[in-house]
């Protein structure tokens, strides 16, 4: 192969490389003018990520993958169409947000449909929505529905990192008093 093959070669993968950046440059960044009333019987399954409700960071998460590794990370898939179409009905309702507030994500979700489209939602615990990339206002309705779908019916061993459950298991940490108390739904949303 000659020199000046290899150097074309060379710039179509720089060319090529460069038209995928850029690509995923403005589906991340670009905000979507309208946003499509999502169809629930569309909807294949809703995927949740969260981390406990009282964990305290040194700065804002605003990047969801940044909580997919810690040790209290926990998920499911939803399939249960009562749960679906409470929360897509939800999520249909949110508008844009007037005001950037910023993100500080404690719960994540996907929704994905029959079409193979994902719709990608983030959440801080105290508020701060994200809905495929855009700041969205809150909504206090969605807020204690998720409320209630991810923390009120989980104990605190439920939450609790596996170094912690393994000393308790040891013997070495005394177990809390209120290990497999059930938190129960917060009346009100919190607010800074």
């Amino acid at each position: 192969m000659s020199i000046i093959t290899k150097r074309r070669k060379m710039n179509g993968n720089l060319y090529h490389l460069s038209y995928s950046l850029m690509i995923v440059f403005f589906t991340c960044f670009c905000t979507p003018k309208d946003f499509k009333i999502i169809d629930t019987k569309n909807v294949m399954h809703i995927y949740f990520g969260a981390v406990p409700y009282g964990i305290e960071t040194p700065f804002d998460i605003e990047d969801p993958s940044q909580i997919l590794g810690w040790d209290e990370y926990r998920d499911t898939l939803i399939t249960d169409s009562v749960t679906i179409n409470r929360f897509v009905s939800l999520v249909n309702s949110l508008k844009p947000a007037k005001e950037k507030a910023g993100l500080d994500i404690r719960i994540i979700a996907s929704i994905t449909t029959t079409e193979g489209i994902k719709h990608r939602l983030c959440f801080g615990y105290i508020g701060g929505t994200s809905y495929d990339g855009v700041e969205m206002e809150d909504n206090d309705e969605l807020f204690s529905f998720l409320d209630s779908l991810i923390y009120a019916n989980h104990d605190l061993e439920y939450w609790a990192p596996s170094f912690y459950k393994e000393a308790i298991e040891q013997g070495l940490e005394p177990v809390p008093d209120n290990w497999k108390k059930k938190r129960g739904q917060r009346q009100t949303t919190p607010k800074e």
